[in-house]
């Protein structure tokens, strides 16, 4: 997963988190599915 503390600040990782992390579980079971 893409979480580098050292290069985004912390507001923006935490946020970022939020849409990577789903979209990751959701793009894994679309795979799973296909």
């Amino acid at each position: 997963m893409i979480m580098d503390n050292g290069k985004l600040p912390c507001g923006f990782n935490k946020y970022a988190a939020l849409f990577i992390f789903p979209l990751s579980i959701f793009h894994y079971f679309t795979l799973l599915l296909s």
